[in-house]
């Protein structure tokens, strides 16, 4: 099988003129598809060939409000070609473990060449394959690649429903390695929702999330990451005017700073956690805070 995503360009793509050759195959291809018998086949084929084109630049609108056509080389053609076709070949035969491989190899190759859309939907093909035969790894597996490829599309709540599935079969198959995937993936689509609701004062809706944060962090065992969610669950709660709550998790963020000999991080727990004992009125405890501050900073 001919493989377009191993190398660089694609043989014989140049000496085609105005797309002629590479009409020629397109044609050919989906003729030899529907000859074959492939019919869901040559339905996919057809509309991965003649799609928009994802990449293209912003043109006005032609063809009756379409953009425009994509490209595809004549080698990405046959990859597409083949792992439809024995996709659906293996469907016919109940041999679920191939088709999922190559709707697999589908969703890769379209990530590889910038269409996460596309990537997409052969991703919830390998998911609904999994579902159906209960086949929970590869249930777990696909839905992690969900995840990242929403995460990738900016996606982030889409990436979170994906993240926590993953993570909650995981749990429910008692699958350790699987669990600690899932909540590093968590951590990252947490905190960057949290920084956003921070970014817009909504100080609440970010504490909910820093604090989902922190517990994905401590199941993965990422104490760099724990103590990153204590530090910004302390100056939350400083800004929603709680220091006596922002205190505990400070502590914490103090203690991790120590244990990880992260100086920096220790004088910036001091320094908030005196900010909260101000708040407080509690000054014999603030100026011991900044105390230790200029102890760590000298």
């Amino acid at each position: 099988r001919l493989d377009p995503l191993g190398g660089g360009g694609t043989p014989g793509a140049a000496e085609a003129p105005g797309g002629a050759y590479a009409e020629a195959d397109r044609r050919r291809l989906c003729e030899e598809i529907l000859a074959d018998g492939f019919v869901q086949s040559f339905v996919d084929f057809f509309y991965l060939t003649h799609r928009p084109d994802p990449n293209a630049e912003p043109t006005p609108m032609v063809d009756g409000g379409a953009g425009r056509e994509i490209e595809v080389p004549p080698e990405e053609m046959l990859y597409v070609r083949d792992n439809l076709t024995q996709a659906e070949n293996a469907r016919r035969q109940g041999d679920t473990t191939t088709v999922y491989g190559a709707y697999s190899n589908l969703a890769q190759h379209f990530q590889k060449v910038k269409d996460p859309k596309t990537g997409v939907y052969f991703y919830e093909k390998c998911l609904e394959i999994s579902r159906l035969t209960g086949d929970k790894r590869g249930e777990m597996a696909a839905n992690n690649d969900l995840g990242l490829i929403y995460q990738g599309m900016n996606d982030v709540n889409s990436a979170i429903k994906f993240h926590e599935r993953h993570l909650e079969l995981a749990t429910d198959g008692e699958v350790p390695s699987e669990e600690n995937v899932a909540a590093k993936e968590l951590i990252k689509v947490y905190k960057k929702v949290a920084g956003t609701k921070e970014g817009a004062n909504d100080h609440e809706e970010a504490v909910q999330y820093y604090q989902k944060c922190l517990e994905a962090a401590r199941l993965a065992q990422e104490k760099r990451s724990e103590g990153m969610a204590c530090y910004r669950l302390g100056r939350a709660y400083i800004m929603m005017e709680e220091p006596l709550r922002a205190i505990s998790f400070l502590e914490d963020y103090e203690a991790i700073c120590k244990e990880l000999r992260d100086l920096e991080g220790e004088g910036q727990a001091c320094a908030a956690i005196a900010s909260a004992y101000q708040m407080l009125t509690n000054d014999e405890k603030a100026v011991e805070y900044l105390d230790k501050c200029l102890s760590i900073a000298s």
